[in-house]
């Protein structure tokens, strides 16, 4: 043997302690959960225990159908993936929940995190 595996092996736990000790960015969430440690946590501070009671509803979307739909909105680059309207996917703009456009009646789409009653 060379000595390039004990080198190789060494680069190799240099890199994965280095990634390891990259703090998580709790800013925007990536994977559902906020990330691979599922937190739910956000370092945004936005919204505090002093500002909390004067939050208010900034727009909704009727489904416009009687589904009971168990799925999480995904948002990417200010634009809201939804389920709704008989299992289509829209997607609404995230600041004003103006409707962008609407993918009808998709079949196959499974519930993202859904979770069943205790």
């Amino acid at each position: 043997m060379s000595k390039r595996l004990p080198i190789a092996k060494t680069v190799v736990c240099i890199v994965i302690a280095a990634h390891s000790a990259v703090p998580q960015n709790h800013k925007t969430w990536t994977d559902n959960g906020g990330g691979p440690d599922n937190s739910h946590y956000s370092t945004l501070s936005q919204i505090t225990r002093a500002n909390v009671n004067q939050l208010s509803v900034a727009w909704s979307y009727p489904s416009n159908d009687n589904v009971s739909y168990v799925w999480n909105p995904l948002i990417v680059d200010n634009v809201v993936y939804v389920l709704a309207r008989n299992n289509s996917l829209v997607a609404l703009d995230a600041a004003s929940g103006k409707e962008i456009w609407i993918h009808a009646d998709l079949q196959g789409i499974a519930p993202r995190s859904a979770r069943k009653a205790l």
